[in-house]
């Protein structure tokens, strides 16, 4: 069950994201909905890695070979961050062109541009943490990625209120907002990561 809802929280931040966009008018909302599908791209990436180390570890957790669970948890972060990064730096750059390829309508392009260059960069915290994550729960502790994308879903909305809407004196950023929102969210899922790390 903390499996499926880990699951359930992580695909519905773009969904939250959509939804609190929708109430800035329907223009906004469909530049945020072509905005996450690239996006969907790097959830299958962060899936896919998360997947095979949740594989490795499990083999290695039942051994207790703890060495070979930290240099999986190493490969694995490497090679997804490699991968996040370029993507992320796609998206940064070029932004308006990838958004023109999912869209005939150049003003959507033009006003959902400045949400993907963010969000891309937030999926290079998410695969760290996602990684982890992973490890953690094929070591026994299921629990650990639904509280963990739990909180990360609430700081989110939290924002999401406080920058799309410009709330209890912060600004009225819009679609940019909730991009800030989001990055933000996965900027902390990542430091919650590196404390527990730290600890455990």
């Amino acid at each position: 069950m903390p499996i499926v809802l880990q699951n359930l929280i992580t695909f519905s931040l773009g969904l939250i994201d959509t939804f609190m966009v929708s109430q800035l008018g329907n223009t906004e909302m469909a530049a945020v909905t072509a905005a996450n599908v690239p996006v969907f791209l790097l959830i299958s990436i962060v899936f896919g890695v998360q997947s095979g180390l949740g594989i490795l570890v499990s083999q290695y957790w039942g051994k207790q070979d703890m060495k070979s669970i930290s240099r999986s948890i190493g490969v694995a972060a490497a090679a997804g961050v490699v991968v996040a990064a370029l993507l992320a730096a796609v998206l940064f750059l070029w932004p308006v062109q990838i958004m023109d390829l999912l869209s005939n309508n150049h003003e959507l392009s033009i006003l959902g541009a400045p949400y993907l260059k963010l969000i891309g960069i937030s999926y290079i915290f998410n695969m760290l943490s996602s990684v982890y994550a992973s490890a953690q729960r094929s070591a026994e502790n299921s629990s650990f990625g639904m509280k963990l994308f739990g909180a990360s879903t609430l700081i989110n909305t939290g924002l999401n209120y406080l920058l799309i809407f410009g709330k209890l004196g912060f600004p009225m950023l819009g679609i940019q907002g909730a991009a800030i929102a989001t990055l933000c969210s996965r900027i902390c899922e990542f430091l919650i990561c590196v404390v527990y790390a730290l600890r455990d």
